[in-house]
């Protein structure tokens, strides 16, 4: 439910809302899309100090469990920081992690949208 909710905000940039989502979902289990998705809500509230704290907790998760590339690709895609972005998708694409199959689609990724690389990236995955 919160996830849902969360994600809804997003879409609506309701970034107050969509942060206080993410903290209950995260209470309840702290997965590395969940915290990932924290730091692109601080990133895109303009709070890039609690971003990049989120980028060294998934640095530090990364060590003790899987974390997707794609986690990162999100919080440097809150931050507009755009190359590093399309650098962790592509690292994505390459563990073949599920996710990929929404970046045509999914808002998080609509700063990328006019990148060629990032087209690049969605005809090699077949999504366009």
């Amino acid at each position: 439910g919160h996830l849902w909710m969360c994600r809804a905000h997003i879409g609506r940039q309701e970034f107050i809302e969509a942060l206080s989502a993410i903290k209950r979902v995260i209470a309840l289990d702290p997965s590395p899309p969940d915290v990932a998705t924290e730091g692109y809500i601080y990133a895109r509230m303009g709070r890039p100090d609690e971003a990049k704290r989120i980028l060294r907790e998934l640095d530090q998760l990364s060590t003790q469990r899987f974390v997707s590339k794609l986690c990162w690709a999100m919080v440097h895609a809150g931050l507009d920081e755009r190359r590093e972005a399309i650098r962790f998708i592509e690292q994505a694409i390459d563990e073949r992690a599920d996710a990929v199959m929404h970046l045509k689609v999914d808002p998080t990724w609509d700063n990328l949208r006019g990148e060629p690389e990032f087209s690049s990236l969605l005809r090699r995955i077949g999504l366009e």
